[in-house]
């Protein structure tokens, strides 16, 4: 069965999220998600939504790649892998847990205030 998902990839300026936009707002009444990257690029394409309709439609909900993982991927499945809630996002530069095992999975996934590593979120979401 064909995938009514789609990814959006060219060159910067290209039009990417005026044609972003512009599909999401045409389907009307189904729930879409449109996943970028940093906060900036959310909050442009949120202010691109209100500059050509007034509004951002709610069936639309825009979030960054993190957020996607954190909120849609992790979060409704934490009670199975995890004593704890995972709090939030602590982001890294490098590598996290160096010489923590895999084994150790609540050491192995977040720091000691619960966040997930961002160098190990996504496989927090596969797991």
């Amino acid at each position: 069965m064909p995938s009514c998902n789609n990814a959006v990839i060219a060159a910067a300026g290209s039009g990417k999220t005026t044609r972003i936009i512009n599909e999401t707002a045409d389907i009307s009444g189904e729930a879409t998600l449109v996943v970028t990257y940093t906060q900036n690029n959310r909050s442009e394409i949120e202010l691109k939504y209100r500059e050509l309709f007034g509004i951002k439609p709610s069936h639309v909900v825009v979030n960054t790649w993190f957020s996607f993982l954190l909120n849609d991927c992790i979060r409704p499945y934490q009670n199975y892998v995890f004593r704890n809630r995972v709090e939030s996002i602590c982001f890294v530069n490098g590598q996290s847990a160096k010489f923590v095992k895999k084994s150790d999975v609540e050491s192995y996934f977040l720091d000691s205030s619960f966040r997930v590593y961002t160098d190990k979120i996504s496989e927090l979401a596969i797991l």
